[in-house]
């Protein structure tokens, strides 16, 4: 079973979060693909290992979403674009 949580650091920490959850990423790819270095003859436990690895690609894929959003909010926390300047417009009939 695959939980969302929320953690809370702070911004300077982001890039080494992100690192961390990327080389995470990237051993659990490596593991994964271990998996499929099997032979199609034992054809139950080729199948069990094959669901196996699409479960750990549904959770790489979703440490990479997170990846992305967090990413993201450092970047718009680190370049705050302005608020637009709301000027009052008189019109003149």
């Amino acid at each position: 079973m695959r939980v969302k949580v929320t953690k809370t650091i702070k911004l300077d920490e982001v890039p080494g979060f992100i690192s961390d959850i990327i080389m995470k990423s990237k051993s659990k790819l490596l593991h994964s693909s271990d998996k499929l270095n099997q032979s199609v003859h034992d054809v139950q436990s080729f199948l069990s290992k094959c669901r196996d690895v699409q479960d750990e690609l549904a959770l790489i894929n979703d440490m990479l979403d997170d990846v992305i959003n967090i990413s993201t909010g450092w970047h718009e926390a680190n370049n705050p674009t302005p608020a637009p300047n709301k000027e009052a417009k008189i019109e003149e009939d």
